[in-house]
């Protein structure tokens, strides 16, 4: 079954649950005070799909919450694109299972 993403234009934006954190003793210094989280990628039934990754916080994210990532160059955008290392960012929080379409 394929993931649930929405196409904002420039890249695929998609689905996830945040199932863990991350304690980094050592990272790179532009990730200092960065909040890392475990997600786990969500088909459009809410099921999980694929291996869980690392992802960068944006938002204030925590554990069980659902949420939006992006991956790619895009994945930098919310920080200095040139001075913070990520390839996967949550972007946004969804407040309700209502919000999600399953059509």
């Amino acid at each position: 079954m394929e993931n649930w993403t929405s196409d904002l234009g420039l890249n695929k934006v998609q689905l996830a649950r945040v199932i863990g954190t991350v304690v980094a003793t050592i990272k790179n210094e532009s990730l200092e005070g960065r909040k890392l989280l475990v997600v786990q990628t969500l088909n459009k039934d809410l099921e999980p799909t694929g291996k869980p990754m690392v992802a960068v916080d944006s938002v204030g994210a925590g554990v069980g919450e659902l949420v939006f990532w992006c991956r790619g160059k895009e994945a930098s955008f919310p920080f200095k694109r040139e001075d913070t290392p990520t390839d996967c960012t949550i972007i946004g929080i969804i407040d309700s299972k209502a919000h999600v379409s399953k059509g």
